[in-house]
């Protein structure tokens, strides 16, 4: 699978697709790229790595946590409870 990060004022998207569609043809209007590349499942959570080629980046080690957060739906779970605070 292939993800692309991007950042939007101090907010960040991270989104996930399949591996037939370029990194490229991704677009979130207003926001800058900021990582990209490949991700894997594994026993011990979720490993990015490799390049967004068509965009120029690379992946991160902080883009693993991205990843792994939209596949879980946390995203939307931490956005709640920091709503009740």
């Amino acid at each position: 699978m292939k993800y692309v990060v991007f950042k939007q004022g101090e907010t960040l998207h991270c989104v996930i697709f399949a591996d037939h569609t370029v990194h490229s043809q991704v677009k979130c209007e207003g926001a800058v790229v900021i990582g990209g590349g490949f991700f894997s499942i594994t026993p011990f959570g979720v490993t990015t790595f490799g390049k967004a080629e068509s965009l120029g980046v690379s992946s991160r080690e902080a883009d693993a946590v991205l990843v792994e957060t939209v596949l879980t739906n946390m995203g939307i779970y931490a956005f709640l409870k920091l709503c009740d605070s």
